[in-house]
């Protein structure tokens, strides 16, 4: 009987071994990174979450604010012309980031993103986000041509728009 019960005892640790063993070769194999799901560019809120996750990663990672880039993708080429000639000048009315209504950043974090208005070719929506743990929101107003949402104002609040700087 106490040699069935040694047998015992050793199979159960011998397994208990083998898992343990299994367990720590599991541990040393990389998880697999999750990939979030791409933004629906076809639709205004998809092109507004592309814009500020990829413009908050630059800044967040210490890379330089360069609005230029954004607004030759994201823009109308009306509002895009009127910004880069108002920003080439001297006396420019834009002071500060377009995009985030600020002058410095720290740990952006995007929030919600809301849509107020829309319909087939016109699409309002509030951008929500975090400046160093502030709450902060600009009002972004768009429109569809050729298929493509395009900005056409940032609203910053208080009668402020972008649109109405580059007058």
């Amino acid at each position: 009987m106490r040699v069935l019960m040694i047998l015992c005892l050793a199979a159960v640790l011998s397994a208990c071994s083998s898992t343990m063993d299994e367990d720590l070769v599991l541990s040393d194999v990389p998880t697999p990174k999750v990939e979030e799901p791409k933004p629906d560019m076809s639709r205004p809120d998809g092109v507004l979450v592309s814009l500020y996750t990829s413009y908050f990663t630059v800044l967040n990672n210490g890379g330089a604010a360069q609005p230029g880039n954004y607004v030759d993708k994201y823009f109308t080429p009306d509002l895009a012309a009127k910004y880069a000639a108002a920003s080439g000048k001297p006396n420019s009315p834009i002071t500060f980031d377009i995009f985030i209504n600020a002058r410095e950043h720290h740990d952006l974090t995007l929030g919600e993103i809301k849509r107020t208005l829309e319909n087939a070719d016109h699409a309002i929506y509030d951008v929500h986000f975090t400046n160093d743990d502030e709450e902060q929101k600009v009002r972004i107003g768009m429109i569809h041509v050729g298929g493509t949402w395009q900005i056409t104002d940032i609203d910053y609040g208080q009668g402020v728009s972008l649109a109405g700087l580059l007058k």
